[in-house]
């Protein structure tokens, strides 16, 4: 065997080599960078994954294989004569998404598609037209007796519509845009109802935030969560600081769901594990904030994909909803712009 050959040999053996370590990462787990949530704080309620509850394959409105984010109301306590107790709104990931709408009696389904779908759409004249609209949060405002759908598109800017039936919607207006201030990416937003001490805020929301800096540090830049407040819904004033960064063995930290458990306020966020920036390897990680939303104290993996579903490359987009005494966890599952619909349950 020649020199040159066998060169040739040893370089195919390391490509080879290296889509093995690729491909073993996605089946093996759980995180070694941070403890688990579960050893860390043990009171915290532990979710029991319950697996798929919902997904694209046998959708009528589906631009891609993937519903990539995820929000769920409860349609009984607002709307009269609802499809389902439950409406689930979701979004694929990538042009041309938009958004659509499923409802269903029990949380755990069975779901059913709104014959109708999209509910909302990636052009909306006069007020805008760009390439998808996604990541909808359904957050209903009391003081209008009106659901806020919140949603981003293009990626810098989360825009809002109301609805009073969960059906047909108004538009609003955009909520948050930061890139002015340097921020490159508001989106994937995530609200809560949160009196923010000497403040008139009631309401806060949770974005991902992408500072222009750190774009030549890594291309897709170092994605951070960011906090804004409102005292309407509509209004928002931003931080520029981050209110999360990524956790350890981490390079990306995504927007995440506030949860207000035991007087004790925790938002739980979607961490990628570092070099998978473009096919994520993606868990949750829980942290506790004092009542300003300061001082985030991290409290370790509270779902690792390795170890609930080894078979899923990733969790992500976490959202919460209190019924009968339960937490329940609705996120995305899966490979990158193919994910499903995961649940996962917990009993305080």
């Amino acid at each position: 065997m020649t020199t040159q050959t066998m060169k040739l040999v040893f370089s195919v053996l390391a490509i080879l080599s290296v889509g093995f370590l690729h491909q073993a990462m996605a089946q093996v787990g759980p995180v070694k960078d941070v403890e688990s949530t579960a050893k860390l704080l043990p009171e915290f309620p532990k979710f029991e994954y319950k697996g798929i509850v919902f997904g694209y394959e046998n959708l009528k409105f589906k631009p891609h294989d993937d519903l990539c984010f995820v929000t769920v109301f409860k349609a009984y306590e607002h709307f009269d004569k609802p499809l389902g107790r439950y409406y689930m709104y979701y979004a694929a990931h990538d042009v041309p998404a938009e958004i659509g709408m499923a409802y269903a009696d029990n949380l755990e389904g069975p779901w059913t598609e709104y014959a109708h779908n999209p509910v909302v759409r990636r052009e909306w004249p006069p007020h805008y037209n760009v390439t998808h609209v996604c990541s909808p949060d359904a957050f209903w405002i009391e003081n209008e007796k009106k659901m806020f759908l919140y949603y981003h598109g293009e990626n810098n800017v989360t825009r809002y519509a109301t609805t009073t039936d969960g059906i047909t919607f108004e538009y609003g207006d955009e909520a948050v845009n930061m890139h002015s201030s340097g921020i490159v990416d508001s989106s994937y937003a995530r609200v809560a109802r949160y009196d923010m001490p000497g403040q008139k805020s009631r309401y806060i929301m949770i974005t991902l935030g992408t500072d222009k800096e750190t774009v030549a540090i890594n291309p897709l830049g170092i994605r951070k969560c960011y906090l804004s407040t409102s005292e309407d819904g509509r209004k928002w004033n931003s931080s520029t600081k981050p209110l999360i960064e990524p956790p350890p063995g981490t390079d990306q930290v995504t927007p995440g769901a506030f949860l207000r458990w035991n007087n004790r306020n925790f938002i739980v966020a979607t961490g990628n594990l570092t070099g998978t920036n473009w096919d994520p390897i993606s868990n949750f990680y829980l942290y506790e904030f004092d009542e300003h939303l300061r001082n985030p104290q991290l409290h370790g993996v509270l779902l690792d994909r390795g170890v609930i579903c080894p078979e899923h490359r990733r969790l992500s987009s976490p959202c919460f909803l209190e019924e009968d005494g339960k937490i329940y966890m609705f996120f995305s599952v899966g490979k990158r712009c193919n994910e499903k619909v995961g649940l996962a349950v917990a009993t305080p």
